[in-house]
């Protein structure tokens, strides 16, 4: 039974496949994922400056591909159906596939034979990244290097969407990112930021977590990695968490206002705190603290093979990485 339920599956999948090759567009693809966004027929046709029924018939178009419905149709407009959210998820990755390609193409025409798309966290040591990036060069030449920063969660969508080749970000639990090829690159120290006549007091006495929850803090926004562990390193010190005066993921904010402020603090990645201090007028304060702050990861997907230029660029990156974190 189980051997005939298997072969009625793949016979099912190979006719759909064969008539999505045959028949499937981009205007198709482009539907699917305008519908999704602006959920209604009308909305997109408007956008598009089409008239309704043409976009009536590429939407059956589609549905008499795959052989059943991917949109309910309601007043209020239109919704997918479990089909249809699968069909708007590869249809996104498949029209980002389609502009890796125009910009492949672009780069060579420019010159530039190899293309890295790259997206980071804001907590980064910006030094580690260019470093990288000039001793890949050196290896294999010029080549076009674009670099999205962003959350953990939103650099993760944009790897299972194609627009992203690898995403260095903090090491997630594995039932989140079972999907994704996962190595980890190192842990990260923490290292008080404040202003240098600050540094200096702070740095003549033991750690006081009651001075230091009295200080205005600069903090990434709720519910982050780092803004997490800084909470629950005063809650572990039976210290009341300190109340943010500003919440930030911009690290050129926290130096800018650090130098202006004595009374202002930040507790960051000891790395990101010397590139921190090399572009502002701010000191850090080393600190030997466990801090539950997961550690940093380089995520690709699975069982997508590396391209020459992606291959220099993480052996690179982990050599970097070994020389200054395991050293450390």
């Amino acid at each position: 039974m189980q051997e005939r339920t298997t072969d009625r599956l793949t016979h099912t999948a190979l006719d759909t496949l064969d008539r999505l090759r045959s028949r499937l567009k981009a205007r198709h693809l482009n539907l699917l994922v305008a519908l999704d966004q602006y959920g209604s027929l009308s909305r997109v046709a408007k956008e598009w400056g089409v008239t309704q029924p043409y976009l009536t018939q590429a939407l059956g178009e589609v549905e008499s591909m795959v052989g059943a419905q991917l949109f309910t149709r309601a007043r209020g407009g239109v919704t997918p159906t479990p089909l249809g959210a699968i069909a708007v998820s590869r249809a996104a990755r498949l029209l980002a596939d389609l502009e890796d390609w125009a910009n492949d193409m672009a780069a060579t025409q420019l010159g530039y034979s190899k293309r890295l798309n790259i997206g980071v966290i804001h907590y980064l040591s910006g030094q580690l990244l260019c470093d990288t990036l000039t001793r890949t060069r050196e290896q294999i030449g010029a080549f076009v290097f674009s670099v999205e920063e962003d959350t953990s969660a939103r650099l993760l969508q944009g790897l299972r969407e194609h627009r992203l080749e690898a995403v260095v970000t903090r090491a997630w639990g594995a039932e989140q990112v079972r999907d994704l090829h996962c190595e980890i690159l190192f842990h990260q120290r923490p290292a008080r930021v404040c202003h240098p006549k600050t540094a200096r007091q702070l740095g003549k006495r033991p750690l006081d977590w009651h001075e230091l929850a009295g200080m205005d803090w600069l903090l990434p926004p709720a519910g982050t990695s780092l803004g997490v562990s800084v909470l629950d390193m005063f809650l572990r010190a039976d210290e009341m968490p300190p109340v943010p005066a500003i919440e930030t993921h911009s690290l050129k904010v926290v130096g800018r206002m650090i130098e202006r402020n004595p009374s202002m603090v930040a507790l960051v990645p000891a790395d990101v705190a010397q590139d921190l201090s090399a572009r502002a007028q701010v000191a850090s304060v080393a600190c030997n603290l466990d801090w539950p702050l997961p550690p940093v990861a380089l995520y690709r997907r699975q069982g997508v093979p590396d391209s020459p230029t992606m291959e220099a660029f993480v052996r690179t990156l982990k050599g970097l990485c070994r020389e200054r974190f395991e050293a450390g």
